[in-house]
């Protein structure tokens, strides 16, 4: 078995850990013991193994187990132990067996202590955690009312935002429109003007047609100089810098138509001066044309050039006219007269879009009319006069004031076509400057939009997170109301133990050691040194006289009073014939004849000879009891208002005051009779056994 041990224990030290070492230590304090037991005295080695013993049990509690072969070595050392405790002799196993008990003793009391310790560190924990689930609570509920705030507010600043980018999206779109209808105003007078124009043209070119198809086409002529009017109408409302520079153009047009009929109307017979008179003004009117022309093609407008185009093709038109023999007339006017057809149409699709031009167009016409009735007089005074050249000299003189005047007209009207151009550049560079803003607007959205859009990510988020803390928050909830319910059942279960402790220690009293205090003692009365006896002297004493001392009655008042609580005391009364005990107020009376009953604050059981016991309340009562107590237990329950006394042999009730309400400081008092003997046995306050649960 040695052998067997020292291989255990070499593979024990192989193995670096707790256990090991700790059952190592045990090993090694077993051994120690069976030395002691082996070489030592019976209560020498008692006390080593006892000492060891502990050791042992310490280490095997901060141990965590081990393997089944230290088990089993265990066992067989405790095999050992056991057969060196037979040997040993009988004395030091009582001795052991008492000790043990004393530890058994102790281990029960300190198991009851901390079962105790254990209920209330529940309690406090239990306190604790409902604390620590309330506050959890409160910061949940606190955290759910900012988030809710956060997304109110962030939802407020968003419908703010919506809400200016409507405003500013709004004003863009009504700025669009009016640039879109100022556009439009613009480019529908142009075309209304362009059109005009080449009627105006058309009418012209058909007037200087053949002679055999005027007759056919004075009906059209009629008609459409009825147009020309209601367009010119129309013009006169509507018009623009572009439209009336092309009515200076045609005017100078049709100047020019005029000279050269003059021209070829005069005879070859009238003066040739005049003739170059004539072409130096037709030349002159040429050249004030082309300049015309060529300031109206430097213009950037589309529009303008459209016009340009026009005129150069009316130009060309004129020139093919005269030059083309009557067939090629006939062809012309006959897709004139398609081309009129086409106008027509046309002109009955714009007339209800053009009816404010109608005012310029009649005032143009009858300057018109009036500058060709000027030409017609002047042509006709030619052909009167035969070459007065002085007179178409004059005419023509005038006729360059007009020119000059018309020059002035031309170049107002340019600055005033300048000026709408820069108008127009100053729109549209107003126009880009609202693109612009509307695109950085756009922007502004976009950002607005992606953020928009993150907030209501987070607005989902908090929502969940404000759904799990719902959730959470009911499962606190409930937890706290389970907790509740729980916690309501410890403390009805807690008050139920309370009461019960506390009618326990209701039926619980003190039994204090009662002194007999030699201050108050009447003067023919001896106490003993311990202050437990009292009995009655031939002769009175010369004793200090005081407030407090009997000096009629023969008593005395215990040293230590009573203000809260049960006390219990026993008074050992023997065979005397005659005695007062009981209870007696800090206030009451104690000089002169005393009547012991409760409203002079005694409350006591008296003993008269005949062997007769009474009590004095309202009035004498007599007692009847079936044995003669020789000692008497005196039970004080002061918030109970209650003064019990007991026959301690018999264990049985005599007598109980209550009803009273106990406000002072009560003290145990014995009195005897006058005409006591004194050999009689003592009055003797005895010691109170352990055993009272006989006591109701």
């Amino acid at each position: 078995l040695q052998n067997e041990l020292e291989r255990k224990i070499q593979e024990l030290e192989q193995k670096d850990n707790d256990n090991s070492k700790l059952f190592l230590e045990i090993l090694t304090l077993r051994t120690q013991i069976n030395n002691i037991k082996s070489g030592s005295s019976a209560d020498i080695k008692a006390q080593q193994i006892l000492e060891l013993q502990g050791i042992i049990w310490d280490l095997e509690k901060g141990g965590t187990g081990g393997t089944a072969q230290l088990s089993e070595l265990l066992k067989q050392l405790e095999g050992k132990i056991n057969q060196m405790d037979d040997t040993s002799d009988d004395d030091s196993k009582l001795e052991l067996e008492k000790k043990l008990q004393a530890k058994n003793k102790e281990l029960e009391e300190t198991v009851k202590e901390l079962q105790s310790r254990n209920n209330e560190n529940s309690k406090m924990q239990l306190q604790k955690a409902l604390e620590d689930k309330d506050e959890q609570y409160r910061e949940l509920k606190k955290s759910c009312g900012a988030t809710q705030r956060e997304l109110q507010d962030t939802r407020d600043q968003l419908d703010k935002k919506m809400s200016a980018n409507s405003k500013l999206v709004k004003e863009v779109n009504e700025l669009k429109d009016l640039l879109s209808a100022a556009n439009n105003d613009q480019t529908s007078a142009q075309i209304a003007v362009l059109q005009i124009y080449t009627l105006q043209s058309q009418v012209k070119t058909l007037q200087t047609g053949s002679a055999t198809k005027v007759k056919e086409l004075q009906e059209l002529l009629r008609q459409k100089a009825k147009e020309l009017k209601d367009k010119n109408k129309q013009l006169e409302v509507k018009t623009d810098l572009n439209s009336k520079l092309v009515l200076k153009i045609f005017a100078l047009q049709n100047i020019i138509k005029e000279l050269l009929k003059q021209s070829e109307s005069t005879p070859d017979n009238k003066s040739d001066k005049a003739n170059i008179e004539l072409q130096k003004k037709l030349d002159a009117k040429n050249k004030e044309l082309a300049e015309t022309v060529d300031k109206l093609k430097q213009k950037d407008n589309e529009n303008t050039k459209m016009l340009v185009r026009i005129v150069d093709l009316e130009t060309t038109v004129r020139q093919v006219q005269e030059a083309a023999n009557n067939q090629t007339m006939i062809a012309n006017i006959a897709e004139l007269k398609e081309q009129l057809k086409d106008m027509d149409e046309r002109h009955t699709r714009l007339q209800s879009s053009y009816n404010g031009l109608e005012t310029q167009l009649i005032e143009k016409e009858k300057a018109y009319s009036q500058l060709h009735s000027k030409y017609k007089d002047l042509l006709r005074k030619l052909e009167d006069n035969g070459g007065s050249n002085s007179k178409l000299q004059r005419q023509l003189k005038d006729q360059e004031d007009e020119k000059n005047q018309l020059q002035a007209k031309l170049s107002e009207l340019q600055r005033q076509f300048t000026q709408k151009n820069e108008d127009c550049s100053q729109l549209q560079s107003r126009y880009d400057g609202l693109q612009n803003q509307m695109k950085s607007q756009n922007d502004n959205l976009s950002r607005l939009q992606a953020t928009y859009n993150e907030l209501q990510k987070q607005v989902k988020d908090k929502e969940k997170q404000y759904s799990d803390l719902k959730n959470r928050y009911d499962d606190l909830q409930k937890q706290v109301k389970e907790k509740n319910e729980h916690y309501e059942h410890l403390q009805d279960k807690y008050n139920e133990v309370q009461n019960e402790v506390e009618e326990k220690e209701n039926y619980k009293f003190k039994t204090p050691a009662v002194f007999l205090d030699p201050d108050t003692a009447h003067p023919k009365l001896i106490l003993s040194e311990d202050g437990k006896e009292v009995r009655v002297a031939r002769t009175r004493q010369d004793v200090p006289s005081n407030p407090f001392r009997f000096d009629t009655s023969l008593g005395v008042v215990g040293k230590k009073g009573f203000t809260s609580g049960k006390s219990y005391w026993e008074v050992q009364v023997g065979e005397r014939s005659c005695y007062i005990l009981g209870v007696i107020g800090e206030s009451a009376t104690r000089k002169g004849r005393i009547l012991p009953k409760p409203r002079n604050k005694y409350w006591t059981v008296i003993k008269v000879r005949q062997n007769v016991f009474r009590v004095l309340e309202n009035a004498p009562k007599n007692l009847n009891l079936s044995n003669k107590p020789n000692k008497v237990g005196v039970l004080l329950d002061y918030e109970g208002g209650k003064v019990s006394f007991y026959d301690t042999n018999t264990r049985s009730h005599i007598y109980t005051f209550s009803g009273n309400t106990f406000s002072e400081k009560l003290f145990p008092v014995i009195i005897t009779c006058e005409d006591t003997d004194p050999n009689e046995d003592p009055i003797v306050m005895s010691s109170v056994s352990d055993n009272l649960s006989w006591i109701q």
